[in-house]
């Protein structure tokens, strides 16, 4: 092997996801609403009972996509998904469902639809 010095260089696209994750974190109502969301997936993905309740508002075709540590945009795929969820079919099965703890307030669905719609400018900034 050549004795070349070799610099290794970090996935690109995994510290896009961790500055974007902090950079979500920092927001004021940022971290709750990864809870939310995150907790909303595994309700979707865990209980059989809360998957009929949505699929029975949304249609079988929708659902909430789980994150992956290893995918840089599972993250953006997740809220992505939530945020366009009709917000008021999402209120109804949640309070169907007795999951209050999960209603999103009209600040964080405005912080949501913003930190999406701010992550698809900032990628077609860095396709471009």
């Amino acid at each position: 092997m050549d004795r070349r010095c070799v610099t290794r260089l970090s996935c690109f696209a995994h510290t896009i996801q961790l500055v974007v994750r902090d950079g979500v974190r920092q927001l004021p109502a940022g971290s709750g609403i990864l809870s939310k969301v995150s907790k909303l997936a595994n309700l979707v993905h865990q209980s059989a009972k809360f998957k009929e309740a949505f699929e029975g508002r949304f249609g079988s075709s929708r659902s909430i996509p789980s994150t992956n540590a290893t995918r840089w945009n599972s993250l953006h795929a997740q809220l992505k998904a939530v945020s366009e969820l009709d917000p008021v079919k999402l209120a109804d099965v949640l309070r169907d469902q007795a999951v209050h703890n999960l209603l999103l307030t009209q600040r964080e669905q405005a912080s949501l639809l913003e930190i999406v719609l701010r992550s698809i400018r900032s990628s077609h900034r860095t396709r471009c």
